[in-house]
């Protein structure tokens, strides 16, 4: 389950998927020994999501750990958070 759940949160939400696993793996070192036994099983039910996320970089864009999002960003800038803050957006012509 900890792998689905893992592998669910890549595809919807890679950046909050890097907290999520670190306090999952925090949750679960008290018993390291389970934790090591399950190790293999949550790694092979999370490989079919890695690989969709790394298969969409790179048909997206051209590189295998460029996520679209940061493409994006890079690209045309990070939006106002606010509508009373600046429009600090580069629009490439």
């Amino acid at each position: 389950m900890l792998g689905a759940g893992l592998g669910i949160q890549l595809l919807t939400r890679p950046f909050e998927f890097v907290l999520l696993a670190i306090v999952a793996a925090a949750f679960l070192l008290p018993g390291w020994r389970r934790f090591l036994q399950a190790l293999p099983i949550v790694g092979v039910t999370l490989l079919p999501a890695v690989s969709l996320t790394l298969a969409q970089n790179k048909v997206v864009t051209g590189s295998w750990t460029t996520l679209p999002y940061m493409l994006s960003r890079y690209q045309y800038g990070v939006p106002a958070a606010f509508t009373f803050q600046p429009n600090r957006c580069r629009m490439s012509r």
